[in-house]
């Protein structure tokens, strides 16, 4: 196994890693504002998906999600 930076990285994290290099994922198409946050201030969406990914736990295993606010 390759050298990585990380200590707690597990063995299958590792070789999932090493077996998506060199690989091609195409493209991802983003919408128009998603796209200017991405070249105007890319940690900010970094930030608003990591938001999401934070949220998207919490309601694993649910069916419906009703969202009030804004």
């Amino acid at each position: 196994m390759n050298k990585f930076a990380g200590k707690k990285s597990t063995d299958d994290i590792k070789k999932t890693y090493l077996e998506s290099l060199g690989k091609d994922y195409g493209e991802i198409v983003l919408g128009k504002n998603t796209t200017r946050i991405l070249y105007e201030d890319p940690k900010l969406l970094l930030f608003v998906l990591s938001r999401h990914k934070f949220v998207s736990k919490m309601f694993t295993g649910f069916k419906n999600v009703l969202e009030i606010g804004c």
